[in-house]
């Protein structure tokens, strides 16, 4: 093959390059809504003053105090 050896710089073509960039911005923008989903969701949860980990504990709490005959005051 008489072509290897004699390429000074190896260019990338044009239409592969917007592939490259339309992919990246794809991905980029589905982590962003991924993050803003998460963040959103997060905020929520603190407007409501309740981590999604205080939500869990409460219902294990709850279901402890129902299986061992106790009750709660804010049922």
């Amino acid at each position: 093959m008489p072509f290897i050896g004699h390429q000074k710089k190896f260019k990338i073509p044009k239409s592969v390059r917007v592939d490259i960039f339309l992919l990246l911005f794809v991905l980029a923008s589905a982590l962003a809504v991924m993050v803003g989903g998460l963040a959103g969701m997060n905020l929520y949860n603190v407007c409501t003053a309740q981590t999604q980990i205080e939500v869990l504990d409460n219902r294990w709490l709850r279901n402890m105090a129902r299986t061992h005959g106790g009750t709660f005051v804010n049922e």
